[in-house]
Parts: structure tokens; C-alpha cells; sequence
């Protein structure tokens, strides 16, 4: 079994993406699927919910989760293909769109930003979610596009 050793390697070490990589491919079924984007983010939270992951395929709960983990690793281009896989396999999940839009803002993408807003607060009215709803137009109105 993989384990990552905190101190051990660097980011950009092709043996640490390796093993990651081998890990994955031997533990989660999902490694084929466009579900697992980043190799740099190795923390034991992360590979419980890719564990997780596997038993769920396709969970916005679980993708949302690694997306948080990814984020707070700074790996914002991972938890940005992860958001993304989330909207393409459940537009609908409503607390995708604040977080999204707020990674866009991060990423000094606004206009991007504005357009997920947009499209969640469209989902929030036509499901009766006032609060995501509130949320988001707030979110919007902040960035003035």
C-alpha cells in the first residue's frame, strides 16, 4: 500500500508522482475517469476521499470534498477541474456555484466568476433555494460585472 510520508520528496519529483499514480491506479477504481487531477496533493484526506471516492463514483459530495482538500493545499487548477467535474455530472448541485465562482475570483477570471454566479442563482430560483440564491447575487454584485 502507498503511503505519503510528509518531508519526503517534492512536488515535482517524477518517483513521488509515480507512486502516487500507482496508488491510484491499483486503489481507485476511478483513476481511469477523469475524476483524479492531482498528484501533489497526497495528504491522508485526500486519499481517504479518493478511497471513498471509489466506493462512490460520481458522489458531488466527494468530488466537492477533494476540491475543498485541493484548494487548501493550493492546488487551485486541480480543485478547479474538480468543480468543474461537478458541474458537468450534477449542474445541479446548488453549493457548487458560490465556491466555483469564488475560485474564478481567485483566479482573476471575473467574468468567468460572473457567468457561474449567474447560473446558480438561475438554479436557486428554479428550485425555491433562497438562500443559495441570496448568496450568490450577493457574490455577484460584489464583483460589479
Amino acid at each position: 500500500m502507498f503511503s505519503f510520508a510528509a518531508g519526503k520528496g517534492s512536488l515535482f519529483d517524477p518517483l513521488l508522482k509515480t507512486s502516487c499514480e500507482v496508488y491510484l491506479k491499483t486503489n481507485c477504481a476511478c483513476f481511469r475517469s477523469i475524476y483524479v487531477y492531482s498528484f501533489s496533493v497526497m495528504t491522508p484526506r485526500y486519499k481517504q476521499l479518493l478511497d471513498l471516492l471509489t466506493a462512490s463514483p460520481g458522489d458531488a459530495f466527494l468530488l466537492f470534498a477533494l476540491a475543498k482538500e485541493c484548494e487548501n493545499e493550493g492546488d487551485n487548477s486541480a480543485a478547479l477541474a474538480y468543480y468543474t467535474q461537478i458541474r458537468q455530472l450534477q449542474p445541479g448541485y446548488i453549493g457548487l456555484y458560490y465556491h466555483l465562482g469564488k475560485l474564478y475570483e481567485l483566479l482573476g477570471d471575473e467574468d468567468k466568476a460572473a457567468e457561474v454566479y449567474r447560473a446558480g442563482i438561475e438554479l436557486g430560483k428554479n428550485t425555491g433555494d433562497r438562500h443559495a440564491t441570496s448568496e450568490l447575487m450577493g457574490a455577484l454584485a460584489n464583483i460589479g460585472i
